[in-house]
């Protein structure tokens, strides 16, 4: 069982015992003839309850639009480089030792303004790319 199944088990616990304790309070008898009377003892913490539940959700809005704006604005950010004249290769066996030999040739055609080498961070920069644009686009189909 995990940290989670024992979170969920305890708030369902909690959440279940109070009106359990709220409902056993009550004598059936004296219920059944109408003559129980709620007063302002039972009315206090029902009402700090829905202040505090509306209150939760207020918060749980605020922060789902915010995280939306800042994936949306991690989406569209400008990146300081034009995608479209970006080329990216693999290299392997020989030119990855004579990386510095590739550069000054690519230096040297007057194509190329900059030359960079990247082992694993490029290929976590794209994965990270693709999933925030797979969840802009989840959750702009799901709104």
């Amino acid at each position: 069982m995990g940290y989670y199944d024992f979170i969920r088990i305890v708030t369902g616990l909690l959440a279940g015992s109070r009106p359990a304790f709220y409902l056993s309070s009550f004598n059936p008898v004296k219920v059944l003839k109408g003559s129980t009377q709620t007063g302002t003892a039972s009315a206090l913490p029902r009402k700090v309850l829905v202040v505090l539940q509306f209150s939760c959700s207020i918060a749980l809005i605020i922060g789902t639009i915010i995280i939306y704006k800042q994936l949306l604005y991690a989406k569209d950010r400008p990146t300081g480089y034009n995608k479209d004249l970006l080329i990216t290769t693999d290299i392997h066996g020989d030119l990855k030792n004579h990386y510095q030999a590739l550069k000054n040739d690519l230096f040297a055609t007057g194509i190329v303004e900059n030359v960079a080498f990247a082992r694993l961070l490029l290929l976590i920069f794209i994965v990270i790319h693709h999933l925030i644009s797979g969840l802009v686009k989840m959750q702009a189909t799901n709104l």
